[in-house]
Order: structure tokens, then sequence, then C-alpha cells
């Protein structure tokens, strides 16, 4: 039951992915904090196996889709954050203004 964070730009996304599904499909009680550049909503990989993920467990996650500049290049922060009383509002302030 251990929590993890996982950051990936592009298809870097697919090794995740895998460890993603697991969790879910086993419903295991680990958070996982994903945060996975783009240059753009079109280029996100399993957009929408991300979507579903974070449908089915509102009460555990909320996404978040947040247009960033990194080093002069246009990114598109995708980010799955852990749903807790006690950090959400710090761990969401902290990726939006980051």
């Amino acid at each position: 039951n251990k929590n993890s964070v996982f950051i990936a730009g592009g298809s870097g996304i697919t090794p995740f992915m895998s460890i993603i599904e697991f969790i879910n499909n086993k419903n295991l009680k680990n958070y996982i904090l994903l945060i996975y550049a783009n240059r753009t909503r079109e280029d996100i990989i399993y957009k929408n196996k991300l979507d579903d993920i974070v449908e089915k467990n509102k009460k555990k996650y909320m996404p978040i889709y947040k247009k960033n500049i990194l080093k002069g290049i246009r990114t598109l922060l995708c980010c799955m954050i852990p749903k807790t009383k006690s950090s959400l509002g710090r761990r969401r302030s902290f990726i939006i203004k980051k």
C-alpha cells in the first residue's frame, strides 16, 4: 500500500500506464500523483483511459490540465492528483503554481 509519484512526458507515460491500470484493476488503495507533460491536449496518449480511471475513482482522484511554459517550450501538464483531506490543497496549489 505504497503511494507513488509518476512524472512522464509524451510517450514516456507508457510504462506508468501498466502500473496505473494494475492498481486500478485490483482496486488497491494506493494513491498515485501523476504529472504528465505534453505539447498539446491532442498529444496526450491514453487520455481516454486516464479520464476513465479518474471518472471511476472520483473520490480518490481529480484531474488537472494546465498549460505551462517550461524552458520556452509550451507544455500541457496532465495531472491525476490524489484526493486526501490533509494534503489536497497543498498539492493542487504546488502543481498549478509551478
